[in-house]
């Protein structure tokens, strides 16, 4: 105890170093055991990921009755959505060559009685709703049945340019399909002689639709042009049309003369001496000369509008869409 209190710097240093070593010891300690967790946890995720790597995968059989459900729900889903937009169509039916000849005959007559009645103008000279060659020929007869439909489909577009009505039909032209030049179809219909896939495909269709080209240009004013736009894209058309591009020319293309403001003639005009003066709202004397004329001034008798007056050429080229029928799916193999 003397040694103690006669060194106490000693003393002091000592237990300061004894309590820096517990301190140490405890954080060397911690720091092991932590370092052995972190061991211990990698090297179980580690051999997990080497038996995933090397194992075999197999599926549970809930997952797979599961993903199974969902592919049969999601197969029904789409094959309604595309039975649905099959209907947005005209049938396309068995033809000959010269009944579809006799469906056009009959077509052009119907737009022609039609368009006399509402006051529409044709053109004159072969008017044959785009089928002009078919006049006196008949078609292929591999193409008859898509050249039905697609009659249908223009027969219809005319006849809401019709209805509207407009002022003048113009001009109607279609691009041709390759059936017309003796080609192969376009595209295999399901559902039609020869469109189905084989028997245990279970693909999707490599063209689920078929798009038919034509123009068709007309005259009309705005509101007409807004109402047959309105008329052809709506939902209770019977066929599915793609409005692919607009033209449209304006039958006025020099903007309206800017006229000089015209005075009152009333107003501007001075007194006549010695004529009385008329009252406010009282009419002028039987035979009294106007004040305009009597001033040498001649009062306008209309006012002409400046807009709203113009027609407009319109050229729509639209697409007839025909969708193909739902494949019906392949039997699934026994397990």
């Amino acid at each position: 105890m003397n040694w103690a209190k006669e060194n106490k710097f000693l003393t002091g240093y000592g237990i300061v170093m004894l309590i820096g070593v517990g301190v140490l010891g405890y954080k060397v300690y911690s720091a092991s055991s932590a370092y052995d967790d972190a061991n211990d946890r990698y090297t179980a995720q580690a051999a997990a990921y080497k038996n995933l790597r090397s194992a075999v995968p197999y599926p549970n059989k809930e997952n797979l009755a599961v993903l199974e459900a969902q592919k049969k729900e999601a197969a029904e889903v789409i094959s309604a959505f595309q039975a649905s937009l099959a209907k947005r169509e005209f049938p396309l039916e068995p033809m000959a060559p010269e009944a579809f000849q006799d469906a056009l005959k009959k077509a052009v007559t119907e737009v022609r009685d039609r368009a006399k009645t509402a006051g529409v103008t044709l053109p004159q000279d072969k008017f044959y709703l785009g089928f002009s060659r078919y006049e006196t020929a008949p078609p292929d007869k591999n193409a008859s049945s898509l050249l039905g439909r697609d009659l249908k489909a223009i027969h219809w577009v005319v006849d809401q340019l019709v209805a509207t009505p407009i002022l003048a039909l113009k001009d109607i032209k279609r691009t041709e399909i390759p059936e017309e030049k003796g080609g192969a179809p376009t595209t295999p219909r399901p559902g039609a002689a020869g469109g189905n896939q084989p028997a245990g495909a279970g693909r999707v269709p490599a063209n689920l639709l078929n798009v038919h080209t034509f123009e068709i240009t007309f005259n009309s004013k705005q509101h007409q042009l807004a109402k047959v736009l309105n008329t052809i894209v709506s939902s209770g058309a019977p066929q599915f049309y793609i409005i692919r591009q607009i033209r449209i020319l304006n039958s006025n293309q020099k903007a309206p003369p800017r006229a000089t403001p015209v005075a009152d003639a009333a107003v501007a005009a001075p007194p006549v001496p010695g004529a009385p003066v008329p009252l406010p709202g009282a009419p002028a004397a039987p035979g009294a000369p106007a004040a305009a004329v009597v001033a040498g001034i001649q009062a306008p008798t209309t006012i002409a509008s400046l807009v709203g007056e113009e027609t407009i050429d319109t050229t729509l080229r639209l697409e007839i869409v025909d969708f193909a029928e739902p494949s019906t799916p392949a039997p699934a193999a026994p397990k």
